[in-house]
C-alpha cells in the first residue's frame, strides 16, 4: 500500500504566510477585544488591524495587487475611509455631534 504525500505549490508561499499572519492579527484583535476597556490607544490599534488584514486580503488572497486601479482603489478606499471615520466617531462623539447637528 503506498502512502499519498501532499506536495505543497512553493509559489504559494506567500499566500501560506497572507494567511498566518491574517490569524495573527485576528487572534491578537480577539485577545484585545477580550481585555474589555475600549481605550483610544486599543481604538487605533484594531482600526489599524483591520485596515491591515483589508489590504492583505485584497492585494494578495484576492491577487487585486497588479490590477486595474479602477478595479483596486475603491476596494481599498473602503479601509482608508470607513476606519478613520469609524475612530473619530469613536473617539471625538461631542465633536462629531456639533458637528453633525442642525
Amino acid at each position: 500500500m503506498k502512502l499519498k504525500t501532499m506536495n505543497i505549490d512553493t509559489t504559494n508561499i506567500s499566500d501560506l504566510n497572507s494567511w498566518r499572519l491574517l490569524i495573527l492579527i485576528t487572534l491578537g484583535s480577539a485577545l484585545i477585544a477580550e481585555t474589555g476597556g475600549a481605550t483610544p490607544a486599543l481604538i487605533l490599534l484594531i482600526c489599524v488591524a483591520v485596515v491591515l488584514k483589508g489590504q492583505l486580503v485584497i492585494d494578495v488572497l484576492m491577487d487585486l495587487r497588479g490590477s486595474h486601479r479602477a478595479i483596486r482603489t475603491p476596494m481599498l478606499a473602503y479601509f482608508y475611509v470607513m476606519m478613520p471615520l469609524l475612530a473619530m466617531g469613536l473617539l471625538f462623539p461631542e465633536w462629531l455631534e456639533r458637528l453633525t447637528t442642525l
